[in-house]
């Protein structure tokens, strides 16, 4: 069996691409975890405190006896959908 240069290339950049994808997929769940973990503590908190905590996965509302809080969240804005290239600017 003969290894040329470019099949071992071609292994280790796929080898690295696959390595490089789990390492984002992992740092990635552990930030989701973090942040369920932060966000329930602050549920929690604010039910000691008195007040009434809901949410639907986009809006969060924040009861009290004194008044009404929404937390809203936003998608974030999507961008054109668009396969038309850029017009080119005009030379002077």
């Amino acid at each position: 069996m003969k290894f040329t240069i470019r099949g071992l290339f071609l292994v280790s950049v796929i080898v690295a691409l696959v390595l490089a994808w789990w390492v984002e997929r992992v740092s990635m769940k552990k930030e989701i975890e973090t942040l369920k973990w932060e966000s329930e503590g602050f549920r929690d908190v604010l039910k000691r405190v008195g007040y009434e905590v809901t949410n639907d996965g986009i809006e969060m509302r924040i009861d009290r006896t004194g008044g009404d809080f929404y937390i809203r969240a936003r998608p974030s804005p999507s961008l054109p959908n668009s396969s038309a290239p850029a017009p080119n600017p005009l030379k002077p």
